[in-house]
């Protein structure tokens, strides 16, 4: 009887280490840290992170940047250097859907290569996000950092 007991505990040990090591525990993405002023550090230029520089002569706004005010509404606003923008967007744990929300090709005034590269990735090669405190990566579908965001204070 006694040996029979061990057994069953045994058996029992077993089947509780086997489940418990079969639950995975995935990380629970916080994005609700995305939500802020964002100034863009870097864009992807034909294919390499390049810092933007200065303003150029024709700026209207002294960086470019993006605010997103709650992930609950779903639309982003800001502006590159010459230009307001405005997109909505959808979230899915890491990954973001993003869409024009017409401020992209209304009433534009000539971008420089930083803007029209933010403006081209915003469109059409934004698949993916990262997050850490004072920075926001957007990334395409390859994991390729494509745009790069400090916290803007």
């Amino acid at each position: 009887m006694k040996k029979l007991l061990l057994q069953t505990i045994a058996i029992l040990l077993i089947l509780a280490g086997m489940v418990a090591c079969g639950k995975e525990e995935k990380e629970t993405p916080h994005i609700t840290h995305i939500n802020g002023m964002w100034k863009v550090k870097a864009v992807n230029i034909l294919g390499e992170l390049t810092d933007i520089g200065y303003p150029p002569e024709n700026a209207s706004f002294l960086d470019m940047s993006i605010e997103i005010p709650n992930t609950t509404q779903g639309y982003i606003n800001g502006n590159t250097f010459c230009n307001p923008i405005g997109f909505d967007f959808e979230l899915k744990g890491y990954q973001i859907s993003l869409a024009q929300k017409g401020l992209f090709d209304e009433y534009r005034v000539g971008e420089d290569i930083y803007g029209m590269a933010f403006r081209y990735h915003i469109m059409f090669n934004v698949a993916k996000f990262n997050v850490s405190n004072n920075e926001l990566i957007f990334m395409d579908f390859h994991d390729n950092s494509i745009i790069v965001f400090t916290k803007k204070n």
